[in-house]
């Protein structure tokens, strides 16, 4: 079919390349009429009708001799080759299955499943994440940020239910940044306080 319709396009081309001057305009317009009578037609019957169809109806514009340049030849259907060629080649009608009720003690196959349409699929997932909130004890937890505390590693924590973990921003234990024997082991606590502001 797309063959088909790009070698229309040319010949479309070429029949408007030949017209009279005063008929090339109208013409074209005309044969995009035609092509989309085409279309319509295709709507209604199958690909293989339409397309006798077309070939009867351009072998009358060709027996005319220099009406074929004419543009109202092109602008109308030939009903009595719709009847002829069309009428015997409806286009196939698609139906969706409707779900059956299954019956007790039959098992049920991959025919009778019945799916979520295919924009649906997309907003449910195998799992659901379950947000990660670590308590810290004696603390009131409030959201699900689990980072440690800077202000408790590094200075003095005065928020009542604070949101971050009071553990070392280091190793992440229950003590403080200064009180940790792991990274940075040359540097006194004091020094690496410097870093996060007085």
């Amino acid at each position: 079919m797309s063959g088909f319709f790009k070698a229309w396009a040319a010949y479309c081309g070429i029949l408007i390349k030949l017209a009279p001057y005063g008929l090339q305009g109208e013409l074209g317009t005309t044969l995009a009429i035609s092509t989309m009578n085409l279309y319509d037609l295709l709507e209604k019957y199958s690909w293989e009708g339409v397309r006798s169809y077309h070939f009867q109806f351009h072998r009358k514009r060709v027996a005319s001799g220099k009406d074929i340049y004419h543009p109202t030849e092109w602008r109308q259907l030939d009903s009595q080759l719709i009847a002829s060629k069309c009428f015997a080649y409806p286009a196939p009608r698609f139906s969706w299955p409707q779900t059956q009720k299954p019956i007790p003690g039959q098992t049920h196959s991959a025919a009778t499943l019945t799916f979520p349409p295919p924009e649906r699929r997309n907003n449910y997932s195998l799992q659901t994440p379950t947000p990660i909130n670590i308590v810290t004890p004696g603390l009131q937890p409030h959201g699900p940020i689990a980072q440690p505390c800077r202000n408790w590693n590094y200075r003095e924590c005065t928020t009542t239910a604070c949101r971050y973990q009071h553990s070392c921003i280091t190793c992440g234990s229950n003590h403080r940044a200064s009180q940790c024997t792991l990274g940075n082991n040359g540097r006194s606590f004091s020094s690496r306080k410097g870093q996060f502001g007085r």
